[in-house]
């Protein structure tokens, strides 16, 4: 359909409307065309369904599918089941109307929308494109539901489910299920509401790869997934959850669970094989990569950030930011990873900024934990945005609870075989005038501070009060340079220093200090107040561990030799006759010698040395023989005897083991030697 063509079903009166339906084994294009399915304002009945199967699906230049009610009753479907591809496309001339699919409750209706459902091989919303889904008037937003076989593209293109300021009603959800999602330059993905009535979820699942970038993007908005409560809303916000092979969300492109009006913000959960990746900033806007909750509005609650992933990599100014603003605790940040790596000034963050308290970042971490690096863009981009943009709190990468206000800040606690932390790597929980937040690391291994790393639990650095927080740490060996400045501290100004508690079976180059040094230090100091405790338990290693004590009373081996009778005496018990040459020397003195004459070296004849080779073969074969005779009838194996038993007819008899038989006295005792 094309040139403002349009085909239209619709309800005025008493009555539902009916559907269009159109079954084609070919392509179907719309281009600058429509097809309606309409609850009149005076209408009362259900709205039809628009109902497309098709080999492809093109929908183009600000061509419409739209399905809504302004009267009374439920707004009908978009339900598209394509074998090939489907395509939205651009807007039209006049830039007055996007390309889309959609389902609307218009002001004046009463009644639920209806669904977008597309099931397809790929599908592309491109240049502006849309498909929403939306309430303005008194009833539930529909869905936006989305099943490809293949791949998804949102390229400057909008997926929406919306409780638009003047609806009343639950938002519905964006449900895509793919191979694999690209959500880029710009294009978002937004269940929210800014009327009265809750937000729906984005929920995806990708059987490959997850991506959100902006590499391409004019900054005007930033690419990614939002549930949200907007200022105006009242209502619970909706989740973001993700599950993928692997999730990239890069240049700053935003996963965000917020609130603004009058309710709690939903979560971020993503469930990643592979990895997760958060990273860089977009040029044009100076906004961070980031998963994000806000709780900015008087009344609510801030979401929870929930990774589970193999391999997670937050790097270059991108954040993991979980924020509170009013009197409520901001939402916590739970990483279940095999390793975590916050790099180039990537940072780990929950903060509050009024009287409530920052929430907790917990790491749970099979293999290691790694923070390294600082972001070199971070004070051009705070000079050239401002700082409200630039998300990380400073260029430095780390885990961060803070508190800027009179709330607590919150805690961070990581169990991981190893942790290192180099380059003004940082754990921090501050706070301006509140409590420190406490740190709780537990190490298999190894933890490691190179090169100005800090793990800190400071308060009122404003200069106002607030005790400082405390840190335990359960390590093997804890490691630093002396030298380099990287500490452990749990200072205040004018409240009480924290406590630092210590288990380890070693700790080098790091000392125990009244207050900080340009070394290496662990302090728990409060500049005006009561200064806090260091406790370092170092655990005892016994060096006896695995030694076997040998005996005190060594055998004297003098006392093992046999000793023998002196020759002669009165009483001979027999004696020993040597004839001959050849076995017995002369005299003590002299050497054995043999009878036999040498010969010289002779060359036998032909006749006889072919004789001797004869012979010799016959002696191989014979050996041969026996061999193989003797591996078919081995020869009995001879058995050292051991002891010996006496039989039934009084014999002596030599045996291998007399285990069995009751143990005999010597029937002779030994003579004693005679006296000479």
């Amino acid at each position: 359909m094309t040139n403002d063509a349009q085909v239209q079903a619709s309800t005025s009166g008493q009555g539902d409307a009916g559907s269009l339906i159109i079954d084609a084994r070919g392509n179907v294009s719309f281009d600058i065309g429509a097809a309606f399915s309409t609850v009149e304002q005076t209408g009362k009945g259900k709205g039809g369904d628009i109902r497309i199967s098709a080999e492809s699906l093109y929908v183009t230049n600000g061509a419409q599918l739209a399905a809504s009610t302004l009267g009374q009753g439920n707004a009908g479907s978009v339900v598209i089941d394509a074998r090939g591809n489907v395509s939205f496309d651009g807007i039209s001339s006049n830039a007055r109307s996007s390309s889309g699919a959609f389902s609307t409750v218009e002001q004046t209706g009463v009644g639920k929308g209806g669904d977008i459902r597309i099931s397809t091989e790929s599908l592309y919303v491109t240049n502006e494109a849309q498909l929403a889904a939306s309430t303005l008037g008194q009833g539930n937003a529909g869905s936006v539901i989305i099943d490809a076989r293949n791949n998804v593209s949102f390229d400057i293109g909008d997926a929406f489910s919306k409780v638009e300021q003047t609806g009343k009603g639950k938002g519905g959800d964006i449900r895509i299920s793919a191979e694999s999602l690209y959500v880029t330059n710009g294009a978002q993905l937004v269940a929210a509401t800014v009327g009265q009535g809750d937000a729906g979820s984005v929920i995806i699942d990708a059987r490959g790869n997850v991506s959100f970038d902006d590499t391409f993007s004019n900054g005007r908005y930033s690419s990614g997934a939002f549930s949200r409560v907007e200022q105006t809303g009242v209502g619970k916000g909706g989740n973001v959850r993700i599950s993928a092979v692997t999730v990239s969300v890069t240049n700053g492109t935003v996963l965000d669970a917020s609130t603004f009006g009058q309710g709690d913000a939903g979560d971020i959960e993503v469930n990643a094989k592979n990895s997760v990746s958060v990273s860089g900033t977009n040029s044009i806007s100076g906004r961070s990569s980031a998963l994000f909750t806000d709780t900015s509005s008087p009344t609510g609650k801030g979401g929870d950030i929930i990774v589970n992933t193999s391999a997670l990599r937050v790097s270059d100014g991108a954040v993991l930011d979980a924020r509170t603003a009013n009197n409520r605790n901001g939402g916590n940040i739970t990483l279940n990873v095999r390793q975590a790596e916050i790099l180039k000034g990537g940072q780990v963050l929950s903060t509050s900024s009024s009287t409530g308290n920052a929430g907790k970042i917990t790491v749970n971490a099979t293999d290691r934990v790694r923070v390294n690096g600082s972001d070199r863009t971070f004070t051009e981009r705070v000079e050239k945005f401002g700082r409200d943009v630039v998300a990380p709190i400073d260029p430095n990468s780390g885990f961060f609870v803070r508190s800027q206000s009179t709330g607590s800040a919150g805690d961070i606690e990581i169990t991981s075989p190893k942790i290192y932390l180099d380059n003004s790597g940082r754990f921090i929980a501050t706070s301006a005038s509140g409590n420190g937040g406490n740190i709780n690391l537990q190490v298999g291994d190894l933890l490691l501070l190179r090169r100005d790393s800090q793990i800190s639990t400071s308060a009122g650095i404003d200069g106002a009060g607030g005790d400082g927080g405390n840190i335990t740490i359960n390590a093997p060996f804890i490691i630093a340079v002396p030298r380099e400045n990287s500490d452990i501290t749990a200072n205040a100004f004018t409240g009480k220093g924290g406590r630092v508690d210590i288990t380890t079976k070693g700790i080098f180059g790091l000392q125990s200090r009244n207050s900080p040094t340009p070394l290496s230090d662990i302090t728990a100091s409060s500049e005006l107040g009561v200064a806090g405790i260091v406790q370092i338990n170092t655990l005892d290693v016994d060096p006896t561990q695995g030694l076997v004590e040998l005996p005190v009373n060594l055998v004297d081996a003098t006392q093992q030799i046999a000793t023998g009778c002196a020759p002669g005496g009165k009483q001979r018990r027999g004696s020993f006759t040597a004839t001959g040459r050849g076995g017995v020397a002369p005299s003590p003195t002299e050497p054995l010698m043999s009878d036999a004459v040498l010969a010289d070296w002779v060359r036998l004849p032909l006749e006889t040395r072919a004789l001797k080779t004869t012979r010799a073969k016959d002696i191989e074969a014979r050996e041969r023989s026996n061999t193989e005779a003797n591996s078919v009838n081995p020869p009995t194996e001879i058995v050292e005897a051991t002891g010996w038993v006496v039989d039934a007819n009084g014999n002596i008899v030599l045996v291998a083991s007399a285990s069995t038989v009751n143990p005999h006295s010597p029937l002779f005792n030994p003579a004693s030697c005679p006296i000479r």
